[in-house]
């Protein structure tokens, strides 16, 4: 009813910010490569890591980088709260619902610290449980703007060497570097560490970098690499590389398959790689069968996607919202519609 509320919302929505700023990251690195002349002069920077008398990269192969920030909205805030580094720390909207009992709120956790993590807190859940599990947890309010200023600083970082990206959210993309490796002459692993404390140096955050011949290999060698650090996963190293993942890592299977595969005996990466291609065939059918007999060796044929066209745009509200009244629907859908109007015009569309 209050003529103010879809303003306060997306003002204070956290799925909306995210949403929102992964949607600008796409649009804003299709820009600047729209915008692009081709030239990258901050590959200057390069030069006393060039190293023209070695071949690192063969002419046909590839090398994909995988970028994440770490704990992206936690390290944004501790940049104001730096007594706080070192610490189990949440970034939420309130510390507690109830003065006496602060383990009852409802209040869900954007983004925790890995000595958070360390204590059983996790991305989602709601501050009573993660209080009962790590009572001394601090919490830092949202900083939005913060948030989409790191973000540009981020890619426009990475623009200045190469326009192979591909935005995966305001914090996390895929770049192809084998032309940048291989123009400048120089290692993978020596341009991801750079890179690295270029970022740290603009954002004063921290991130990882996974390096590997595809989409999937990069992945999962982030994972490896965090937190603040960096891995490259080369092929001789694939097969003893996969076999320690859990095969709930690999993409495409979700909690029925990974019940399935259990059920099998097939827990880790390790188990799935024992297992011949038509039993898995003959358990999940052919397509799914053979995604898994890839995935398991490392395999991943899926290549860069630049150009970003929104295929849809939308708006969703899924709090606070209590009707009594026929009218109130009908209102409620009208401000809403011109709300998505107006999103509409900004990207002139209307």
């Amino acid at each position: 009813k209050d003529p103010n509320f879809l303003e306060e919302y997306f003002n204070n929505s956290r799925l909306h910010h995210i949403s929102l700023m992964g949607s600008e990251a796409k649009d804003y690195i299709s820009e600047l490569r729209t915008n692009h002349r081709g030239e990258f002069p901050a590959r200057i920077n390069l030069q006393h890591l060039s190293k023209p008398t070695e071949n690192f990269l063969p002419e046909l192969e590839t090398v994909i980088a995988h970028i994440d920030m770490d704990c992206f909205f936690v390290s944004v805030g501790l940049r104001g709260r730096p007594d706080l580094r070192g610490h189990p720390v949440a970034v939420t909207h309130t510390k507690g619902n109830n003065p006496d009992d602060k383990t009852t709120s409802m209040a869900e956790i954007a983004s925790c610290s890995y000595e958070a993590r360390e204590k059983g807190v996790k991305n989602g859940m709601f501050m009573g449980q993660a209080l009962r599990l790590c009572p001394d947890l601090e919490t830092i309010p949202y900083d939005f703007e913060g948030y989409k200023s790191a973000s540009r600083k981020l890619y426009d970082i990475v623009a200045s060497y190469t326009m192979n990206i591909m935005a995966v959210s305001c914090d996390e993309m895929f770049v192809d570097i084998s032309s940048l490796c291989r123009d400048v002459h120089m290692r993978p692993e020596d341009f991801a560490l750079k890179l690295r404390e270029e970022v740290f140096s603009s954002t004063g955050c921290p991130s990882s970098v996974g390096i590997g011949p595809n989409i999937l290999l990069a992945r999962l060698a982030t994972k490896k690499a965090k937190p603040n650090g960096q891995f490259m996963v080369t092929e001789p190293m694939v097969e003893d590389f996969m076999a320690v993942f859990n095969v709930r890592d690999l993409p495409g299977i979700g909690r029925n398959m990974e019940e399935k595969l259990r059920a099998l005996g097939t827990v880790s990466v390790g188990d799935l790689l024992s297992v011949q291609l038509s039993k898995l065939k003959d358990e999940f059918g052919q397509k799914s069968g053979q995604m898994l007999y890839d995935k398991a060796r490392g395999k991943d044929d899926r290549q860069l996607e630049y150009d970003h066209v929104r295929k849809s745009i939308g708006i969703e509200v899924n709090y606070g919202i209590r009707f009594t009244t026929w009218d109130e629907v009908q209102l409620f859908l009208e401000r809403l519609s011109e709300e998505l109007s107006s999103r509409m015009k900004k990207l002139s569309l209307e």
